[in-house]
Formats: structure tokens, C-alpha cells, sequence
């Protein structure tokens, strides 16, 4: 391989890896559930006291710690689960 093809992979690795521990950060930055799943806007997440339905849909900001529910009752994103199981199990002390 030709050196100037080699510093030319080389060069390009690397701001790729400086690319993905920056998208990385981003995520790790994501409000993860009881469970530890990332929630993004629009994830559909489930709290084990949630009575009116099976699930809360996050639609705030993804900064945000808390989802709400239609009406208005907010839920700590940490204490909802990814999966209705999930939820059901940590309602029920599994």
C-alpha cells in the first residue's frame, strides 16, 4: 500500500473514533428507564402504578428526567420500564 493511502486510512480512522465518542457522549446523555434502556422522544415506556393504560409515551424533550401521562401526571422516566413485562414485574417485586 502506498504511504500516502496508509496516513490518508490513518487519518481518516481517527476522526472517525473522534466522531463516534462524540455521538457516544450524546447518547450516555439520554434518560435511561428502570431497566436501563435509552429513551428518545416518542418511546413508548411503561410505569408499574400507571392505571389508565398500559403505557406513557414520552413525548418531552429528551433532556427531560420526567414523562406525563394525558393528564398531566408526571412519572420519573427511571421508574418506568421498557416493556409492559418489565413494568409488571417490578410492580409485582419479581
Amino acid at each position: 500500500m502506498d504511504g500516502l493511502v496508509a496516513a490518508e486510512l490513518v487519518r481518516r480512522n481517527r476522526e472517525l473514533k473522534d466522531r463516534i465518542a462524540q455521538l457516544e457522549a450524546i447518547v450516555e446523555k439520554l434518560p435511561k428507564t428502570g431497566d436501563g434502556v435509552r429513551v428518545i422522544q416518542d418511546t413508548q415506556i411503561y410505569h408499574p402504578r400507571y392505571k389508565e393504560g398500559p403505557s406513557i409515551h414520552n413525548r418531552l424533550f429528551v433532556t427531560s428526567s420526567y414523562v406525563a401521562d394525558g393528564r398531566g401526571q408526571k412519572y420519573k422516566i427511571a421508574d418506568c420500564y421498557s416493556t409492559k413485562a418489565a413494568a409488571e414485574e417490578a410492580r409485582d417485586g419479581k
